[in-house]
């Protein structure tokens, strides 16, 4: 038995319909070029990571070789942006990030894989800048701007933006960075990638909350803190002091106790609301190079 046909897809999204029947506002995943000026909420997406000259055209993903075995199925994406209605493709010159949504966020942010990330610590490091929307110059972010081009700001020539990936921070106190380097394989310690985005899924932790020991992760721990969760405090038995002297005794003085608080373990973020919603899931770098504040 088939499932039923998507009713309604996040924006961006590739979804398979049981069968050849296209959903309103979707495209077919043939790799057909498109005109920039026609698309650019779904350009400002893709970029022209699947074809297209990216100045004037760009392409949607092919997905008809994987159709083959499919009984008729085809893969489509929907191009509707949040902010429309009726199937009505957009065509305002703002990315649906810029309106504001939550949806487009998450759809830039996996178009750029691994090139994004999001920092649990709250500082952009060595090798990355901000998502806030920040205007740069191209002389000094050849790569970065390589990928990005002008599609979020800037003039094209001499600055451009970064994608404004603020809406992101709704579930956690994540910080959304992107690499400025073409050869970003490296992981980062502390930096929440999708599953997808991962370089040595081994020194990778899911983001579910997992209390961590300090002892065993010092390094993570100097980063994160208890920025997440707060461990509960342990109070250590005091034992008595096991032969005082006899003046002690004779005086009857109680001996010296010095309590201290032991913290022992520190949380990892808990992104199982932002997976629910993307159905992604994403992973924190628990071993890997310790970020620098250095500026690039």
């Amino acid at each position: 038995m088939s499932n039923p046909a998507p009713t309604k897809s996040l924006p961006f999204e590739i979804v398979l319909p049981p069968d050849s029947t296209l959903p309103p506002g979707h495209f077919f995943c043939d790799g057909r070029e498109l005109l920039i000026a026609d698309h650019l909420a779904l350009f400002a997406v893709l970029g022209p990571t699947h074809g297209g000259n990216g100045v004037t055209t760009f392409a949607l993903p092919d997905r008809r070789k994987e159709e083959q075995d499919l009984a008729g199925s085809r893969y489509a994406i929907c191009v509707t942006a949040p902010s429309t209605a009726d199937g009505q493709i957009p065509n305002t010159g703002q990315t649906p990030l810029r309106n504001g949504h939550l949806e487009g966020a998450l759809a830039i942010w996996h178009s750029l894989s691994p090139r994004v990330g999001l920092a649990a610590f709250n500082f952009a490091p060595a090798g990355f800048v901000s998502c806030d929307g920040t205007h740069l110059e191209v002389e000094k972010y050849p790569d970065l701007f390589g990928l990005l081009g002008a599609r979020f700001g800037g003039d094209g020539v001499s600055t451009f933006a970064t994608p404004d990936l603020s809406a992101l921070r709704e579930f956690t106190a994540t910080l959304p960075i992107i690499s400025t380097e073409a050869n970003n394989d490296q992981d980062v310690l502390g930096v929440i990638r999708n599953a997808g985005g991962c370089g040595n899924l081994a020194a990778y932790h899911r983001c579910d909350g997992t209390l961590l020991d300090i002892t065993a992760n010092t390094a993570l721990y100097a980063l994160l803190g208890h920025a997440y969760v707060v461990a509960p405090l342990a109070m250590p038995p005091v034992a008595a002091e096991p032969n005082p002297p006899w003046w002690k005794k004779w005086l009857g003085a109680k001996p010296q106790v010095t309590r201290q608080t032991v913290q022992s373990t520190f949380a990892l973020p808990d992104l199982h609301a932002l997976e629910a919603l993307s159905g992604e899931r994403y992973l924190i770098c628990i071993s890997g190079f310790f970020p620098s504040r250095t500026s690039t």
